[in-house]
């Protein structure tokens, strides 16, 4: 034998570690078991990597093309734009609502884009936010689905003129709509209405009118909230309950001012805390001073007529007369019966 032959011979055989004593006592069903369980979890692992890098290969796939580049410029589009938004009021809301610095793939595009929408003062509700490709491959598109706040009235305060909608809350004056033109049908749109907030920009020769909003006078009373945020005060709110009752009547147009600068009697309790002044082409510039007193949902329990009854004088008045300003100095609401100034 040689001695090659003889060093293997001796060699002694290596004792199995630990961990190859418990694998090797454990009978054939358990080692079944365990290993059916570590391909589980290695497959699983394996599968929740690829689905990460799967999602943004797809995400690239079906927004952009298997081979064509990211668009170099994102452009925010409000695709349910109301018929009253002025085009120019339309693009400062879109370009306040375009993220300054952001790719057309970065992941939190559309959530930048929700979070400055809520912020604008000109959007009520933010609905769905979605990105599109466009047929221009430089240009990515995000469209928003949103609710628009609508001016209702103004609030004149200590001199001033501030633009709210229907729910108090200030808008930026420079952008609201001023002037309505009728759109003649040009097939296949059909005919309509536009808004424009500046008279420049009217088209030429279009019969534009100007837009009638009643002025909620408070006086000195409370303080102008910042732009996008509600106007604080009973008072305001009831100029603007008083509006939602008035605004669909024919005679809306005539009444000038909402005066409720008595309001909660805060200057007389011998003066109506609120009264409408009416003032109509026709009139010579006369006014006529409507007092239609306190709303009958007041908390303090005093009986007054109610607030349907008030209005439905006011509605006989005018189709008895064709108008509300110029007759009578001053037409009463507040009693049982109507009372109106002689001439």
């Amino acid at each position: 034998m040689s001695r090659k032959e003889k060093k293997i011979k001796e060699k002694k055989p290596r004792k199995p570690s630990a961990l190859g004593r418990w694998w090797s006592g454990m009978d054939r069903s358990r080692r079944l078991a365990l290993g059916r369980n570590v391909a589980w979890a290695v497959a699983g692992a394996v599968c929740a990597v690829a689905a990460v890098y799967g999602l943004k290969s797809l995400e690239h796939r079906v927004l952009s093309g298997q081979s064509a580049p990211a668009p170099e410029i994102v452009r925010v589009s409000i695709v349910n734009r109301p018929w009253w938004i002025p085009a120019s009021l339309a693009r400062a809301v879109e370009a306040s609502i375009t993220p300054q610095v952001a790719g057309f793939y970065d992941p939190d595009l559309t959530s930048t884009v929700f979070s400055l929408a809520q912020a604008n003062p000109w959007i009520s509700r933010v609905g769905k936010v979605s990105k599109h490709r466009t047929q221009d491959p430089r240009v990515g598109l995000v469209e928003v689905e949103a609710d628009m706040r609508r001016p209702a009235a103004k609030v004149l305060h200590g001199g001033k003129h501030y633009y709210i909608d229907d729910q108090g809350f200030r808008l930026s004056d420079e952008q609201v709509p001023q002037w309505v033109v009728q759109v003649a049908a040009t097939p296949p749109l059909p005919a309509g209405q536009a808004c424009y907030a500046n008279r420049a920009d009217i088209p030429p020769r279009a019969n534009a009118s100007a837009i009638h909003y009643i002025v909620i006078d408070v006086g000195v009373f409370g303080t102008p909230p910042p732009v996008g945020q509600r106007w604080v005060g009973d008072d305001v709110a009831d100029g603007l309950k008083l509006i939602q009752l008035v605004q669909k009547k024919p005679y809306a147009g005539q009444i000038a001012t909402i005066d409720v600068r008595n309001h909660g009697n805060r200057l007389s309790k011998r003066e109506p805390q609120i009264r409408m002044l009416a003032q109509a082409a026709g009139s010579g510039g006369k006014t006529t001073d409507i007092r239609f007193g306190r709303f009958s949902s007041a908390p303090d329990g005093v009986y007054v007529i109610s607030d349907d009854q008030k209005i439905a004088k006011l509605d006989k008045y005018f189709a008895d007369y064709g108008r509300l300003a110029g007759l009578n100095r001053y037409i009463d609401l507040r009693y049982d019966q109507m009372l109106v100034s002689t001439n």
